[in-house]
């Protein structure tokens, strides 16, 4: 049940509650306190006893005494000169034919093309022409990128020599997301001379992936990526994470996202892995209804784990991803930097918010490098009117909403979202009634947080 408390104290108080637990969330701080269900009743209480005066009093100390959110400034990289994040697509083709794969074989509805060194230093050259002066981080998307190594290695090297004559004032942190079919010792050197970080993408075990994750002939991936991955590690590849997508064969095989979480750790020899519901395919997506519970059954599970038991490590990404925001003081005006602080490139030099824009309807193009026209302004007040809509300015758990705004263009979120937080926020308070298993949540977090990929 959620109700907004009619007090000038309380005034951005969400009230969550089930029949065991409640807590109050103050939008304002970003934080939760745990109350007991009868106090919530005296809270409730449309009179003003004294017993609900003093409760009130006793809140407000507890509110005040914890600092308020910092709302760290959002702007366009044309006015910042700073980009967070630089999405390069290597290529929109991919020697891979997953089932269920968002972006049509890995070219968007795209004219199948890859970026060649020459064009990848012209595009970047157009880009910092711009004024552009500091890159946080660079990833490298497709399709499948790791199939052009001589492409990421003159990118690489492109950014080393801007950081020596000080065009720029860091080498931004290298990301690749692969299918790991492709090994060969360039690319191997290339990724651990430049630390960067690399996303595997398996499904868990090889009867699954292998009806999912298959080659243009049919053929299965799995034996083939985990042999490169080995192959990456022995060459000195420490850290790297693996993404898994749950789909209805996992869930006819009686395999839950907590034991593909377990599977990939103990096979593949990683604590870093996301598992993400598929979505919008026919087939191998999961029914809406059930695909949400699950998730939120295991969350629930996870944080039980993590608050009994000393270096439990096994945390789905994606979890990982809420419990930051919500435990977190810094907070963006926007639930998505695409197209503000982060910007996609893609093979012919056209200019995106982010690869996802590409397959819509409206044109979200920003610009090209090639010519050298954008068109700023215009894309961000798109954005803008999708991400800033009044649901969202009157909406709770704003501050800390992790939805994806292309998404929300075809069929929002936003109570899927609201329900897990509630569902981590009621966890947590449960937690929180036992001191010893508070710490230990709060220290299996942190560990967590410190050997993050």
């Amino acid at each position: 049940m959620n109700e907004l408390i009619d007090n000038t104290i309380l005034k951005d108080a969400h009230i969550i509650k089930n029949s065991n637990y409640a807590a109050l969330y103050f939008k304002s701080k970003n934080i939760f306190l745990p109350i007991e269900l009868n106090k919530l009743e005296t809270l409730n209480d449309e009179k003003s006893t004294k017993e609900k005066q003093d409760l009130l009093c006793e809140i407000e100390k507890l509110i005040n005494t914890d600092a308020d959110i910092e709302k760290l400034e959002s702007s366009s990289v044309e006015k910042t000169k700073v980009i967070d994040t630089l999405e390069i697509i290597i290529q929109t083709d991919c020697n891979l034919n997953c089932k269920y794969c968002y972006a049509n074989g890995g070219h968007y509805g795209y004219v199948k093309k890859q970026l060649t060194p020459e064009n990848a230093i012209y595009y970047l050259d157009s880009l910092l022409e711009l004024g552009i002066h500091e890159i946080h981080k660079v990833r490298f998307f497709g399709g499948e990128p790791s199939l052009f190594p001589d492409t990421i290695e003159a990118i690489c090297n492109y950014f080393k020599k801007k950081k020596e004559i000080g065009t720029i004032k860091h080498i931004p942190q290298y990301g690749m997301v692969t299918n790991g079919t492709f090994y060969n010792e360039k690319l191997s050197k290339l990724i651990i001379d430049n630390n960067i970080m690399i996303t595997f993408s398996i499904d868990g075990p090889k009867k699954i992936n292998d009806q999912q994750r298959v080659f243009i002939n049919g053929k299965g991936s799995y034996d083939i990526v985990v042999e490169n991955i080995n192959k990456f590690r022995k060459d000195g590849l420490v850290k790297f994470a693996v993404e898994a997508t749950y789909t209805n064969l996992h869930l006819e095989s009686n395999i839950s996202i907590e034991e593909t979480v377990k599977y990939i750790q103990k096979e593949i020899g990683t604590n870093n892995v996301l598992v993400v519901n598929c979505r919008g395919n026919k087939k191998y997506a999961l029914d809406e209804d059930i695909g949400n519970e699950i998730e939120i059954d295991d969350i629930k599970r996870t944080l039980e784990n993590m608050s009994k038991n000393i270096g439990y490590t096994t945390i789905n990404m994606s979890l990982q991803k809420y419990l930051n925001k919500l435990l977190s003081k810094n907070v963006y005006p926007r639930k998505c930097s695409a197209g503000f602080e982060s910007l996609s490139i893609f093979p012919d030099g056209k200019l995106y918010p982010c690869h996802a824009y590409v397959q819509e309807e409206t044109n979200f193009q920003i610009g090209s490098l090639v010519d050298k026209q954008y068109d700023f302004e215009k894309i961000a007040n798109l954005l803008s009117n999708n991400m800033i809509a009044a649901k969202c300015t009157n909406c709770w758990c704003q501050n800390i909403c992790v939805g994806c705004p292309q998404t929300d263009l075809h069929k929002s979120n936003c109570e899927h979202i609201k329900e897990v937080y509630e569902a981590i926020i009621l966890s947590l308070t449960k937690i929180s009634e036992n001191n010893l298993n508070w710490k230990t949540f709060v220290k299996n977090y942190n560990d967590i947080i410190q050997s993050n990929f």
